[in-house]
């Protein structure tokens, strides 16, 4: 495939840009834009300062908020890794935004909850840097030989037992987890250490 030149990058780019803010902000994150978005960067587009740019401003979290079975409405930050980051604040309306990024808990989420609609995205919130848009450090426990491993930053390390304590297990969630945790019913999260 042929290179384009940087004007045309560049316009693709904003096009690009613009479909997905508009699909974000009126539908969530629809199948149109994440279409657009694919193809987007399918193409060998040449390297250089523009891109980048680009890049990091699409890779910038979404705040989506979570209807709750109470009426009320609970706020996840999309982070890397497949994770999401659920906000300490639970409200009446979707118009109180958190202003702090304090979270009840981070946990690794099914990719589908993310893209099915279900909880819209009310504002994108870039990060300070590239650390904070990782999740902290998870742990998983070996079933055969009882060992213990840390996950974090997409890579995975030997652990003990006393490392592992207080974080959570490295496990996707479904939605209905999620909201059964932010209900206060527990029975989904597990202590590794136990």
């Amino acid at each position: 495939m042929k290179r384009k030149s940087k004007k045309a990058f560049y316009n693709d780019a904003l096009d690009c840009t613009d479909l997905l803010s508009l699909g974000m902000e009126y539908f969530g994150f629809n199948d149109r834009a994440r279409k657009t978005m694919d193809s987007f960067f399918d193409y060998e587009y040449q390297q250089g300062e523009i891109e980048e740019k680009i890049k990091k401003n699409l890779a910038s979290t979404y705040m989506a908020f979570l209807p709750l079975p109470n009426a009320k409405f609970a706020f996840g930050r999309r982070l890397k890794d497949a994770s999401i980051a659920i906000y300490n604040v639970i409200s009446d309306t979707i118009e109180e935004i958190p202003q702090e990024e304090e979270y009840q808990f981070i946990v690794g989420v099914y990719d589908d909850v993310l893209k099915s609609g279900d909880w819209p995205v009310v504002e994108n919130r870039p990060f300070p840097d590239e650390e904070e848009a990782w999740p902290p450090p998870a742990c998983i426990i070996d079933r055969i030989s009882g060992g213990y491993e840390i996950y974090h930053l997409g890579e995975i390390r030997p652990s003990t037992r006393e490392e592992c304590e207080g974080l959570e297990m490295a496990a996707a969630w479904e939605a209905h987890h999620i909201v059964d945790r932010i209900m206060g019913d527990d029975k989904w999260h597990r202590d590794p250490t136990r």
